[in-house]
């Protein structure tokens, strides 16, 4: 019991600084996370984290708003990314 203690007070400041960015895509829907891997083919995962947060803050991610004819916003959402 006190070796599990120990290992959690270990691990608990490694976790913190990195947390898993398992657990914060398992948050996000389906969809979302197809276009984040869409935009990440051609940039680093910084790009694509922030085009994809700048896309949701503008216009929405969702198959319903992206079908809409709205093409300058999603340009200019995604613009980090270079495409």
């Amino acid at each position: 019991m006190e070796e599990e203690s120990r290992r959690r007070e270990v691990l608990r400041p490694i976790l913190k600084r990195f947390p898993s960015r398992k657990s914060e895509q398992t948050q996000r829907n389906i969809f979302e996370i197809l276009i984040r891997a869409i935009l990440s083919q051609n940039t680093t995962y910084m790009n694509s984290q922030r085009a994809t947060d700048r896309l949701r803050n503008m216009i929405g991610v969702a198959p319903s708003i992206l079908d809409r004819p709205n093409l300058g916003t999603i340009k200019e959402a995604i613009l980090s990314v270079g495409l």
